[in-house]
């Protein structure tokens, strides 16, 4: 969603922007933006959905400390933590990890004033993270990590109270009797009388019943030698690396883990405890968007899940950057397609994107729960309204065509077509000009920019024009089958190949030829084969009253006859020529012009070797 490869200072849209340790993200109630708590840069950022323009909208930086009131950039911070934003959404708390104050930050204004500790009174938490705010907007449950404790801590007074935990290590129980190893964050039910609590140097996610103070484990296994591990599974046997955030959904019944050393996000069945892992490959750190399955993340810090349980934010402490997950099971959609919302089977349907009108897309929608998949105007045309794509209208010469949009402007870049050329005189103006065949390259295609561009070639001495020569009239193989053979192609084709043959401009290859071509072609390129050849009686097909002889595909043409061979033994071609394989004398001394080494594959066409005249 936003942030750089690397880390730094910098507001800015997207990638351009730049973070140093992100460890808090919530988005706010209304769904329209998300805030940041950017730790080492010792600020709060603001994003909105609709553009990732990052905005620092609290502290003043990196180089300025400590903790002091006051207007947005003037308001000094320590080390802010988390970030959460009240019910209303017109107010976001802040936990600043080192000295133990709590800030509020009043959006309307920007002001930055503190909630504890009170007046000149020393702070009596110790490293306080996490945060959640109940419901009524009276009290922000919050883990007191430093004290290894949970706390109430009134809104509108300051006041610390004491729910569970007072001691560091791990037991189950009541009250201040229950112990905690370091508490990073700490979410609360719908209803707001459970706590759910990452217990982060346990490796457990704990439960806390408010009303009666009373703590159990939900998920995951108690820390103990060799070492930890990224494991799914009941609990008891499900492992977490290290669970330092918490994301619950509206209705309870599923939480988000940031499994921080395991570089994934975790997902627990908070009816079971049930733990599967929902994004990241476990013990890979890296970053690449992408399934659920493949994307990667580096350190990830803190979760917060939308209101309509279709997004995940995550900050990553090392990687620096905001990334978005959705919660629906495909969350790629084809070019032109945006995720729509996530139905009873936790699917979201891809739908079409909204485009103008002679237009094509070019990627899918992102973020990718927004109808907004980027597309552009087809070729001769440009965007002349928000949705609608009119023909470009500039002048262009003649034998052009427009070779792109024209964005938001009605002059669209053309190019001269196949075989033309652009020039320009002070006579004609800018004009496109026919090629001169004199360019074309003896008996070779080339380019689709070249002279004899569109599959056309030119033989020099020969006596057609490049604009006439088919493309199937290939240089060596001969036509294709799908172009079928008439006397006049076969002459055009001989003709175009008489270096090829033998021939040359003083001395070109006589038309009585071309049938014995003609058959050639037709029996290996069009394999209109007639059966074995034994002898030349075998062959009685003439074309202008001419003798052909078509031997069949695993022989040879020779002046007496058609003689069976094994292609294992063929010596190959030596300067243009093919040795007999029994006698090795040279095949072409009996026939100069026509020497024909057949493919392994009958279905393939013969290949024409050149020989001297």
């Amino acid at each position: 969603m936003a942030g750089g490869t690397s880390s730094g200072f910098a507001d800015g849209v997207g990638t351009n922007a730049l973070f140093h340790s992100v460890t808090g993200v919530a988005i706010f109630p209304n769904q329209e933006s998300v805030v940041v708590s950017d730790n080492l840069n010792k600020v709060i950022r603001r994003i909105p959905f609709s553009s990732s323009s990052v905005s620092t909208i609290a502290g003043g930086g990196p180089t300025q400390c400590c903790n002091a009131d006051g207007i947005g950039t003037l308001a000094l911070f320590n080390s802010p933590f988390d970030v959460t934003p009240n019910i209303d959404g017109n107010r976001v708390y802040i936990s600043d990890n080192v000295d133990g104050r709590l800030s509020v930050l009043s959006l309307s204004d920007s002001s930055v004033v503190t909630l504890h500790p009170v007046g000149s009174a020393a702070s009596s938490l110790s490293q306080p993270k996490g945060m959640a705010p109940t419901s009524d907007k009276l009290k922000l449950i919050i883990a007191d990590s430093g004290n290894n404790r949970i706390v109430s801590v009134t809104t509108s007074s300051g006041i610390v109270e004491s729910v569970a935990g007072s001691t560091q290590g791990f037991f189950d129980g009541v009250g201040s009797s229950a112990r905690f190893n370091a508490p990073t964050d700490v979410v609360l039910s719908p209803d707001n009388n459970i706590a759910y609590i990452a217990d982060s140097n346990n490796y457990l996610i704990r439960k806390l019943v408010i009303p009666s103070q009373t703590v159990t484990t939900l998920a995951g296994t108690l820390w103990a030698p060799p070492a930890p591990s990224c494991t799914d599974g009941a609990p008891g046997t499900a492992k977490f690396l290290k669970p330092v955030s918490l994301a619950l959904s509206s209705d309870g019944a599923t939480m988000f883990v940031a499994d921080y050393d395991s570089h994934a996000i975790r997902q627990v069945d908070t009816s079971t405890g049930m733990v599967t892992t929902f994004a990241g490959v476990c013990g890979t750190a890296g970053y690449l968007d992408g399934g659920p399955s493949t994307a990667k993340f580096d350190l990830p810090n803190s979760i917060h899940l939308s209101s309509d349980n279709e997004m995940i934010l995550v900050g990553e402490y090392h990687g620096h950057r905001v990334r978005a997950v959705t919660t629906c099971e495909n969350d790629v959609c084809p070019f032109g397609m945006w995720r729509g919302p996530c139905n009873a089977n936790n699917r979201g349907a891809c739908l079409e994107c909204s485009k103008g009108s002679n237009s094509l897309y070019t990627a899918a929608a992102e973020p990718f729960n927004q109808d907004k998949c980027a597309w552009e105007c087809v070729v001769g045309y440009y965007l002349s309204q928000p949705l609608v794509c009119s023909q470009c209208t500039n002048t262009r010469p003649d034998n052009s065509a427009y070779s792109a949009n024209g964005g938001t402007s009605n002059a669209c870049p053309w190019a001269c077509v196949d075989g033309y050329e652009q020039k320009s005189d002070p006579v004609n103006g800018t004009y496109c000009s026919l090629i001169p065949a004199s360019q074309c390259l003896v008996g070779k295609f080339e380019s689709p920019s070249g002279p004899c561009a569109g599959g056309h070639f030119f033989a020099q001495g020969c006596s057609r024009t490049p604009d006439t020569w088919e493309a199937s009239l290939r240089e060596v193989h001969g036509p294709s089958i799908d172009a079928g053979i008439t006397d006049e192609t076969c002459r055009d084709w001989v003709n175009s190949l008489c270096e090829i043959f033998g021939g040359n401009v003083t001395n070109p290859i006589s038309e009585e030829l071309c049938p014995r071509a003609m058959c050639e072609i037709r029996r290996w390129t069009l394999e209109r084969r007639i059966g074995t050849c034994a002898t030349i009686s075998d062959c009685p097909n003439t074309v202008n009253n001419t003798q052909l002889i078509c031997c069949n595909e695993f022989q040879w043409l020779i002046t007496t006859g058609c003689e069976n061979y094994n292609f294992d033994q063929v010596s190959g071609l030596v300067n243009g020529r093919i040795s007999h394989p029994s006698t090795g004398v040279d095949v072409c001394q009996y026939d100069p012009k026509f020497c024909v080494h057949i493919n392994s594959s009958p279905s393939k066409s013969a290949t024409f070797a050149a020989a001297a005249a």
